[in-house]
Parts: C-alpha cells; sequence; structure tokens
C-alpha cells in the first residue's frame, strides 16, 4: 500500500510541475526519521521541502509513521509544498510568485535587516524575518488560486510538535511534569499564521485555532501591521442603483493586488519587520515550508567576520578591530532558494556589481571585502587588454583502415585485427592509413617572470583626486571615493591581475603586494593580497627597510610600485632598494610630478613611468607588462638589456 501511495504522489507532482511549467526536477522520498540538515539531528516535524539553485531540483520527505495514519493528507501536504517552492521562483498558474528573482530577494532582506541590525537581532534573525514575509506574500497567492487544505495540514503538523513551556522545563531539569499543556505555536509564528489566515476561505483553517493563544500581543502585532500597511482600507463596495456602498466586508482581491506590488515589498517588509521583530525570540524560530524545519538557535557567533590590524605609531603598537559584517557563506545552509542561491560567490558578485552600477551603497549581506572585490574584478574587465594565446598544432586520427602484416619488431600493438596470411593461417594484422584532424592546443608561456608583486602607496595623499583636491567622487559604494588617485592605483592593480588571467600567466601563490604607509605590509598569496590592496593606511609615507628587503629578495621577479609623492625615509633605504631592484624586472609608476626618489631611480637607469590620472595609469601598468611578456615569447627578455643607462 505505502509504494502504491508513494508512486501515486510522485505522479501528482509530476503532473503539478508540468502544468507550473517548472524546469526542475522534483524528488519524493518516504523516511522513517528526516533529518534537519542544519543540525544533523532528527526532525521532529513530518515534512520537509528544500530546492536546491544549481539544479533546481525540489526535494520533498515525509515521514513514514505519519503517511501510515493519514495517507490523504499527506498527499496534499507535499504537492502543497511543491507549490509553494515553484511559486518562490514563478507559476505560470498564480503569476504572482515572491520574490522571484534574487534581486528582489535582497531589496526585501535589505529592508528588514534595516530595521534589525541595530535592534541588535543576528543575521539568522534577518534571514527568518525575511523569508516568513516572502512566504507570507507567496502563500496567500497560492490560497487564491488553490485548495491549500495541505498548507493548513502543513501548519497542524507543525502544531502538533511544538514543545510547550513545560517540555523545555523537563527537558532542562531532567524531571517530569503530570499536568502538561497542550503544544501551541510561538507568538511570532502564530501571528505568522493567523496573517495567512485572513486570506483564507477554506473551512479547514478552524482546526488551527487549538495551537492559539491569542495573547494581547499578538493581536496588538496582527493590527499595527494591517493599519500601517494600509491593508485595513480594502472594503468590498456594492452597488446599489447608481450608490456605491462600502461594506465591512475585506475586499480579498484588492488586499492581494496590493501586496503583490513588487515595487512596494520593501516598504511592506520594513513594516513586518518593524512589528513582528516585537514578538521574536531571538535565536529560536519554528519552521516554515520552504525552510526545511531549520532553526538559527547556536548560529550567533558565525555572523560576524572580524579582520585585525595592526598599527605601530610612535613606537607604540595598538591594536585596532575592524568588524566587517556579512554572511558565512561557506557554512550558510538554512533559508529558501534564493538563500542558497546566494552561496553561489559569482551570484554575490553579479548582484554587488548590480549594486555598484545603480548607485547604491555596499550591500549588508556582503561584507567589506567581498563587495569591493566583486566590483574591481568587474571594473577590470573592462579594461582593454591584450590577450596572446600561443597555440601549437597537432594531428589526432580519426579513423583507420587498410591491413598489413603487424611486425612486432617495428609496430606498437595498437589498432590490431585479424586476417589471414597467404597459406590461410590466421594473423594480427595492423591496420595501415588512418583519416586525421588537425587540433590546436595552448601552450603556457614559461618563463616570464614568476614572482608578480607590486608596493602600493597609501599615504593620505592618495586619497585626494588627481590635482590633489577632494573632487574624489562618489564614496557610497568605494571609500575612498571613484575619482581618488588610490581607486585609479587599484584599477591598475587588479587590471595587471586581469592582464594575467587573460595570457594564462596568473597563480594564485606567486602573486604578492605590500602597501606602505605608517607602516609597510606585506601580503602573500593572490587572496590575501587583494585584502590588504582593500585595506589602505591613509596615513603618512615610510618604506620599512627590512619589508624592502624581504620584497626584493630574488632574482628576476617582475616588480613595480604606485606612489604619488615622497618617501620621507627615502635617504635610509635607497642604496639598499636600487640595489635589490636591479635583481628584478622593476619599473615605478609616478603619480604627478618628478621628486628625489625618482630622479635617484631614473639615474641609475630604473625605468619611471609619469601618469595623471585613470587611463594612463591601468593603461601604462599593462602596457609595460605586456611590452616584457611578448619580449620573452621572442626570446629577448634580459636583465642586462632591461636596465639601461
Amino acid at each position: 500500500m505505502m509504494v502504491k501511495m508513494i508512486n501515486q504522489i510522485k505522479n501528482k507532482a509530476e503532473k503539478e510541475k508540468r502544468e507550473a511549467k517548472f524546469e526542475g526536477s522534483i524528488s519524493i522520498e518516504e523516511k522513517e526519521v528526516i533529518i534537519d540538515p542544519l543540525t544533523r539531528l532528527p526532525q521532529k516535524n513530518s515534512f520537509a521541502g528544500v530546492i536546491d539553485p544549481k539544479t533546481k531540483q525540489i526535494n520533498i520527505q515525509y515521514k513514514k509513521e505519519y503517511a501510515e495514519k493519514k495517507p490523504e493528507k499527506t498527499e496534499k501536504v507535499v504537492i502543497d509544498i511543491e507549490r509553494h517552492e515553484i511559486n518562490h521562483i514563478g507559476d505560470v498558474r498564480t503569476k504572482k510568485g515572491c520574490p522571484g528573482t534574487l534581486e528582489k530577494h535582497l531589496e526585501i532582506y535589505e529592508a528588514v535587516a534595516e530595521v534589525l541590525k541595530p535592534m541588535g537581532y543576528n543575521q539568522f534573525d534577518v534571514q527568518y524575518v525575511v523569508n516568513a514575509f516572502e512566504d507570507f506574500i507567496d502563500n496567500i497567492n497560492l490560497s487564491n488560486k488553490f485548495d491549500i487544505e495541505g498548507l493548513i495540514r502543513f501548519y497542524e503538523d507543525v502544531g502538533e510538535n511544538c514543545e510547550s513551556l513545560v517540555e523545555k522545563f523537563e527537558k532542562m531539569f531532567n524531571v517530569k511534569v503530570k499536568a502538561k499543556r497542550k503544544p501551541k505555536y510561538t507568538p511570532f509564528y502564530e501571528a505568522f499564521v493567523k496573517l495567512q489566515a485572513l486570506f483564507w476561505n477554506h473551512p479547514e483553517k478552524r482546526i488551527l485555532n487549538k495551537y492559539y493563544t491569542h495573547k494581547p500581543e499578538i493581536k496588538e502585532t496582527l493590527e499595527n501591521f494591517l493599519e500601517r500597511s494600509g491593508l485595513r482600507n480594502f472594503k468590498r463596495k456594492i452597488h446599489i442603483g447608481r450608490k456605491v456602498i462600502e461594506t465591512n466586508e475585506k475586499d480579498r482581491e484588492a488586499m492581494l493586488n496590493y501586496l503583490n506590488d513588487e515595487e512596494r515589498w520593501p516598504k511592506l517588509a520594513k513594516i513586518f519587520a518593524e512589528e513582528f521583530s516585537k514578538l521574536i525570540q531571538p535565536g529560536y524560530a519554528l519552521p516554515i515550508p520552504g525552510l526545511g524545519g531549520a532553526g538559527t538557535r547556536g548560529r550567533e557567533n558565525e555572523v560576524e567576520v572580524r579582520i585585525k590590524v595592526k598599527k605601530k605609531k610612535s613606537g607604540d603598537e595598538d591594536e585596532e578591530e575592524s568588524e566587517e559584517e556579512g554572511i558565512d557563506w561557506d557554512n550558510f545552509e538554512e533559508g529558501n532558494y534564493f538563500d542558497r542561491e546566494m552561496k553561489d560567490p559569482e551570484k554575490r558578485k553579479e548582484q554587488a556589481w548590480k549594486d555598484f552600477n545603480k548607485g547604491k551603497g555596499r550591500p549588508d549581506w556582503l561584507n567589506y571585502y567581498e563587495a569591493l572585490d566583486a566590483v574591481y574584478e568587474r571594473l577590470a574587465r573592462r579594461l582593454n587588454i591584450k590577450a596572446e594565446v600561443f597555440t601549437r598544432t597537432t594531428k589526432m586520427p580519426l579513423a583507420w583502415y587498410g591491413k598489413r602484416d603487424f611486425d612486432p619488431e617495428r609496430d606498437k600493438p595498437k589498432h590490431l585485427t585479424f586476417g589471414f596470411n597467404e597459406k590461410g593461417n590466421v594473423v594480427r594484422k595492423k591496420k595501415r592509413w588512418h583519416y586525421d584532424m588537425n587540433l590546436e592546443y595552448r601552450v603556457a608561456e614559461k618563463g616570464f617572470p614568476e614572482v608578480r608583486f607590486v608596493m602600493v602607496d597609501t599615504s593620505s595623499s592618495m586619497k585626494k583626486d588627481p590635482e590633489g583636491g577632494n573632487n574624489v567622487g562618489d564614496t557610497s559604494y568605494i571609500p575612498w571615493g571613484t575619482n581618488s588617485k588610490y581607486h585609479y592605483a587599484l584599477l591598475a592593480w587588479y587590471g595587471f591581475l586581469e592582464y594575467l588571467r587573460q595570457n594564462h600567466l596568473l597563480k594564485k601563490t606567486t602573486i604578492s603586494l605590500a602597501n606602505f604607509s605608517d607602516v609597510t605590509v606585506l601580503a602573500k598569496g593572490l587572496e590575501q593580497a587583494k585584502k590588504l590592496a582593500l585595506k589602505p593606511q591613509f596615513g603618512s609615507t615610510y618604506v620599512d627597510l627590512d619589508k624592502v628587503k624581504e620584497i626584493l629578495s630574488g632574482h628576476g621577479n617582475l616588480i613595480f610600485t604606485i606612489s604619488d609623492g615622497e618617501i620621507f625615509n627615502w635617504e635610509d633605504i635607497k642604496d639598499e632598494f636600487i640595489k635589490n631592484a636591479k635583481n628584478n624586472y622593476y619599473f615605478h609608476i609616478q603619480i604627478g610630478s618628478s621628486n628625489e626618489v625618482t630622479n635617484d631611480l631614473e639615474a641609475e637607469g630604473i625605468p619611471v613611468y609619469y601618469v595623471k590620472g585613470e587611463l594612463d595609469l591601468w593603461q601604462k601598468v599593462i602596457e609595460i607588462t605586456d611590452n616584457l611578456y611578448r619580449k620573452k615569447s621572442k626570446g629577448k627578455l634580459s636583465l642586462a638589456k632591461y636596465y639601461k643607462k
């Protein structure tokens, strides 16, 4: 019987998929125990539904015990969970899914975060409220189109498996209490279900009454939300002759149309967060379809990423801590389809780039480093970069034909067959000829300067515009401004990385960077180098001699510096600097006019290039690198020829 039932459910689920014109697949599983994907512990609830944003596969699980007791209800719940998941993305039958796109999801997220973060709620509380708001919109649209008894039965199952305060007391103190109160929803969950029930015409919704506490604060939350959102204003009107009379009955259709205005969602989500947050128990939430039963307990410490930067001032060492909030995406497992879609780093970068182009500030859902790195990577991809691909041609046989006797002295035991010799004996034969196809394959250029190192001046003057003024451009996303000298220096740095990438020369382990200001800080490896580049000091201009030795040690490496002014301790370090620089392919980019540093470098035959602003800075770095690369490809690259007096 159970096999027949699951096959029946699967057939119904496939039919729903086709009618919704959903492109993904549906997987239905019957389980003795459902494991919470986050805690890896058995789940109390009888159902779990999740959709994979990469494969668009919806996986729905239900408990065998529930199905044995309530087979008809099992099918209804499974189908409504499927509809719920599909409708988040878009069901042709409702045409009113929420949020529909990742961009809309993030707009809702930002509105909720704006409310909750200043109040001390953690990342996962924000995420939960966002999902609750989106599920509210999603489910009322389902209720307008479908029977939704399965959705009601899902909430019934949640209610049956709610822990009462007495049960929590028993677990905490390991005692048994005889008189037990029936399970009830938490205040937040009760308000969430009641808000949806306002739109339900289904008679079965009354079965949920037994899980309600009807606390005054729940009623107040709902009334405040309905009033502030404007939903109270929609009353059904009747026409009597030429007169239009407003009744006390809710106009559900008008309310739905109002709630389905995508442009209104951020404002409504903000009101939702302000009112419903009064009922939240931080760090804990009950499951909603699409959340797979996961709560937020125990995740508070994963919310923030902290980077410590040490600074030396007047011989004393102070420690400055910079908090950079964002989501720990590697460990993030809960949430709806769009939350899980954000686990893809490329998706996050694409959205960050969209925000930047719209003139919006750095998004709350990305930490400082990831947001800026995403933008500079894409700015670099827009640069005009030469890419030279070295190829060689080989031939690959497509088909063999013809026969001759196999000669073990000169033939490899490949492409053999059998035939007869002149005496009629069976012998091995070698296929004589073959049809060939020309194939090109890429050859990586070897011997190009291996260590690619840049030293970037991060003194306070780099925070100015190219003319030395304060017209640094837009600072809403890029803190130092889109017209600052440091912005152009970073564009050159990221352009340099993009050049290496396009020419198949980028190796994560060989990239290093130092930024020098009050102190000289060195980072090795691509990711650490980029993080350091995005943490300018904007202090004085000082270069640590010990760091210089470490940077310039070795032979034949590609190294360059970017600066806009004097180095205060140049006299102390110049001899060591120049001596080691000549052991490498070193050049200097000077933003602005010459000074003592550039004069000394030029006097020693070291290339110095003067630039003024955005275009000539990144172009010059790429041009010099490209010239080195092409000289190497022609066999002309040598240190002796590189430095000329």
